[in-house]
Order: structure tokens, then C-alpha cells, then sequence
């Protein structure tokens, strides 16, 4: 085994449980005089990946997540004032989603909650069809607030 791995050895293309679409590699983590001794018949391995591929595909994924939910939040407010089922409207398809909420509201409410369901719908949208990662970059560039903070 010692001809083979040592501490740091990067292996590649390996699976990583929690990013199984991405390929990962894994450095060697074990202790380098245990293995050059062969005192273990395993080693440890701590996955990584590639930046963009961290950048395009998780980051971006995670950022999408918190939006949707933030938004998802705000629709959630309104309709506690409204005295609506949150839950019922989310078992809806998007037209009647969209329909149900925008009868709700009164023609003073109509033009931001019409901006919210657009919002809701674009951001829903990103992660349901294949995007560039330019368009991903533009993306997370106008969601700074949030990258900053994963």
C-alpha cells in the first residue's frame, strides 16, 4: 500500500455520497508513517472538487434554494393575511397558484404580488432546466448578500 497512497495523494474521479453528480477527487488523509509502515489496511479520504464545479453546481444551487424560500416566505406572509392555505396553494400547478393569488389581491396589492409570483417563477425555474454558467454567474453576482454568506 505504500508504493501507492501516501498522506496528500490526490485520487481521481472518485463519488462523493453527499455530490453524486459531480466528480470529486480524494486526498489521503491517513498518516503518512502508518501507511509508509503499513500499519492500517484502509485509508481516509477527504473529497474535493473542482472551484467551478463547487461555484456552478452547489453554490448555485444553494443560493437558488435560499431565494425560493425567501420569496416562497414572503408569499407565505401574505397569505396568513389574507387568511389562505399556504400549503393548498403550494399543491397547486403555477397557473392556478398564480391565478388564486392574484384574485386574492386587491387592485393596491396587484402589481407587487404580480412581481413576486415572476420572481418565484424565475428562480423556481433555474434549477428545473439547464442554464450556461455565465447565466449562473449573473445569478449569484446579483445574489451577493447571499454568497457572501454560504
Amino acid at each position: 500500500m505504500s508504493d501507492k497512497f501516501t498522506q496528500g495523494t490526490i485520487i481521481e474521479y472518485i463519488r462523493s455520497t453527499k455530490y453524486p453528480e459531480i466528480k470529486c477527487q480524494g486526498i489521503v488523509i491517513s498518516a503518512r508513517c502508518d501507511l509508509a509502515q503499513e500499519k492500517i489496511n484502509q485509508f481516509h479520504c477527504l473529497s474535493a472538487m473542482n472551484i467551478e464545479e463547487w461555484i456552478y453546481e452547489v453554490l448555485f444551487e444553494s443560493v437558488v434554494n435560499e431565494r425560493n424560500n425567501n420569496v416562497l416566505g414572503n408569499i407565505k406572509k401574505y397569505c396568513e393575511q389574507k387568511c389562505m392555505d399556504f400549503a393548498t396553494l403550494c399543491g397547486m400547478d403555477k397557473v392556478n397558484f398564480r391565478e388564486v393569488l392574484l384574485k386574492s389581491a386587491s387592485s393596491k396589492e396587484q402589481k407587487n404580488i404580480q412581481k413576486t409570483i415572476e420572481e418565484w417563477e424565475s428562480i423556481s425555474g433555474l434549477l428545473e432546466t439547464k442554464i450556461k454558467n455565465e447565466e449562473k454567474r449573473t445569478f449569484l453576482l446579483k445574489n451577493k448578500k447571499i454568497v457572501e454568506n454560504k
